[in-house]
């Protein structure tokens, strides 16, 4: 693997750890932000804040593009539910909002044909809506705690991440799952002790790379092939 390119974004005591990526740009959600920048300048083409009564309570989370130029972001809030910010992908305007009242605890989405998958970790479900922010269905199985998410040749995968420590054996796992929630195969990591670690914490990112299944836990990139 060689490096193509680094460059430096604003620090924020409030990142929250999302990002997306087409082509030509990256969107970052820095606490109440979400700026699109520019692979090729390095510039910010784009921002968003949340209101200043939002702000007080709330944050910017875990954004995901659509093929048809849309980013849906989650909007954390410590006194009530969760619900899903709408935007113009290129210009960040903020177009509707949806989800309020459906979700506790969002913790990964992941865009799959047209439609949104949300892993709500506060109802251990994955909830699926269209991108009018229409909700379609439930998945849910035997797993605790579903957390990030990535689609890729028409199945998703979801990361299992017991943060809070309640199941020791839980965390280690990833689901293969049909869009509509049929378990395909379940893999668990053979390094169990530095993954649970690393999901207790909310560390991992799960990506498709070249048709693989990349995870980043603690200091090692892991790429699942065989998909």
């Amino acid at each position: 693997m060689n490096k193509l390119q680094s460059f430096v974004v604003e620090e924020s005591d409030h990142y929250s750890g999302g990002m997306a990526v087409d082509a030509g740009s990256v969107w970052l959600t820095w606490g109440i932000c979400v700026n699109r920048i520019s692979f090729a300048t390095h510039a910010v083409l784009a921002s968003y804040e949340l209101p200043e009564e939002a702000a007080i309570q709330a944050e910017l989370g875990f954004p995901a593009l659509t093929p048809c130029g849309k980013l849906f972001c989650v909007v954390y809030n410590d006194h009530g539910p969760e619900e899903i910010f709408v935007f113009e992908a290129d210009t960040l305007q903020f177009l509707f909002c949806f989800g309020d009242g459906l979700l506790k605890e969002v913790r990964g989405m992941a865009v799959g044909g047209n439609e949104l998958f949300v892993a709500d970790a506060g109802s251990e479900t994955i909830e699926v809506f269209s991108f009018s922010g229409v909700w379609r269905r439930t998945l849910s199985g035997v797993w605790r705690f579903p957390s990030k998410l990535c689609f890729m040749h028409g199945r998703l995968f979801m990361v299992e991440n017991d943060e809070y420590g309640e199941c020791p054996r839980w965390g280690e796992r990833i689901f293969v799952l049909t869009a509509q929630g049929c378990v395909l195969q379940v893999y668990t990591h053979p390094d169990e002790e530095r993954l649970e670690v690393c999901l207790a914490y909310s560390r991992s990112i799960v990506a498709g790379f070249d048709g693989k299944l990349v995870l980043a836990v603690s200091n090692k990139l892991i790429a699942f092939t065989g998909l």
